[in-house]
């Protein structure tokens, strides 16, 4: 997968059309048309509101993959619950941070959810 690939597959999925993403972006129809067509591609300002329109990340844009998302946390959950006995902590903890998109937000999620003592979260 490509680029464009990423730019048709998530349009086409979201039943927008090429004017649509273009005027969200700000830029011409004839300029998105060329990034869908492999021509030419983004500039690295427009990538963030690619990625709004598309609801993709960044990442997948700029990588031309699209990463696979389940239809529901369920099955993620399930598996994981199953793993988790049978992984190490270490191993379990390098995997999310290998494959976590936002270190930073997923650590204010989880700091949300903790029960830890205020005064330590902060340490």
């Amino acid at each position: 997968m490509m680029l464009q690939d990423v730019l048709k597959e998530s349009r086409a999925n979201l039943n927008l059309k090429q004017a649509d993403i273009a005027e969200y972006v700000g830029v011409t129809t004839q300029t998105y048309m060329k990034w869908e067509n492999g021509k030419n591609e983004p500039k690295a300002s427009n990538v963030k509101k690619l990625a709004e329109i598309l609801k993709v990340t960044e990442k997948e844009i700029c990588s031309g993959e699209l990463i696979k998302h389940l239809d529901s946390p369920v099955p993620f959950m399930t598996e994981l619950s199953k793993l988790k006995l049978f992984v190490s902590d270490i191993d379990m903890m390098i995997t999310i941070y290998e494959h976590v998109e936002d270190e930073i937000e997923f650590l204010k999620a989880l700091n949300k959810c903790s029960a830890m003592p205020q005064e330590l979260l902060n340490k």
